[in-house]
């Protein structure tokens, strides 16, 4: 039996993420999106580590976290950032891949 845990965070908990990666993000002079990755990603798991205590899939439900900032993001003119980053981030992802294979 397949049982979905995604945790579906309350809109305080989105905004606050939000603000803190884009805070950090706005501190370095010339972000790239391998800051903006590793920035998202300690930002969420600390947030999970910190509601949650140890998770025993924190990668996976770090990805669903990382998912969720990014359809509010969609949703929000003020976090259109997030938005931008992101698809940047994929546009490095996949490049990688390419340069892989």
């Amino acid at each position: 039996m397949n049982v979905d845990t995604t945790r579906v965070l309350a809109v305080s908990d989105v905004k606050g993420l939000l603000s803190i990666i884009n805070d950090t993000l706005s501190a370095y002079e010339y972000p790239t999106s391998s800051i903006f990755s590793a920035l998202s990603h300690c930002a969420i798991v600390s947030f999970l580590i910190g509601k949650h205590g140890a998770l025993s899939d924190i990668e996976s439900e770090s990805v669903q976290v990382f998912r969720q900032l990014n359809d509010f993001a969609h949703d929000s003119k003020e976090d259109e950032w997030f938005v931008h980053w992101s698809k940047r981030l994929v546009d490095l992802v996949r490049e990688r891949k390419l340069t892989q294979e």
